[in-house]
């Protein structure tokens, strides 16, 4: 048997490595002489997409009761996972070597990444008092962020950060 802290745990998208030290305490491979004589293990069964979203699979770690994972870059979801103790006693009936399950709900919570864009030439030089000017391509390659956020709208915004006086009308990316 074992006592578990928390049963919902969430954490946001690309937040890296989770931890909570200390989440499983009290951990006890059976009655009388089985707890001197018996090692127990941590066993987690996850959700069918689990490969999807995460990068280090949820596990609990037996000496420190450490409940960790690592969410998959750009992923987000739900995931619950069954954690059973296991000791290494016989498991046959009448014996039964593992805990009853603590069931943990992951969520990986969606945070809205920046768009990207490319500025394949970011020096422009034009002669003094000259024709309004234009360079085509000057920004290539817009997107609203990864592959999740493609429905969004990308607005652009063009900033002058010194020398805005030089310009009859200031610049804009269209």
């Amino acid at each position: 048997t074992f006592a578990a802290q928390a049963s919902r745990v969430s954490v946001l998208q690309n937040s890296g490595r989770f931890a909570s030290f200390g989440w499983a305490s009290h951990l006890s491979s059976g009655a009388g002489d089985e707890g001197m004589n018996q090692a127990v293990s941590f066993v987690v069964k996850c959700c069918s997409n689990a490969a999807e979203l995460f990068a280090q699979p949820v596990s609990v770690d037996t000496a420190t009761g450490t409940l960790s994972f690592a969410p998959e870059r750009n992923r987000v979801g739900q995931c619950l996972c069954r954690v059973y103790l296991v000791d290494d006693g016989p498991g046959e009936h009448p014996n039964v070597n593992q805990s009853s399950a603590v069931d943990v709900d992951v969520t990986v919570v969606a945070v809205n990444q920046p768009p990207t864009l490319s500025v394949p030439n970011r020096s422009v030089t034009v002669v003094a008092r000259a024709a309004p000017f234009a360079l085509a391509n000057f920004v290539t390659s817009i997107t609203p962020g990864p592959a999740n956020e493609v429905s969004q709208t990308v607005r652009t915004t063009a900033i002058v950060s010194s020398g805005s006086s030089i310009f009859a009308v200031a610049p804009q990316v269209v």
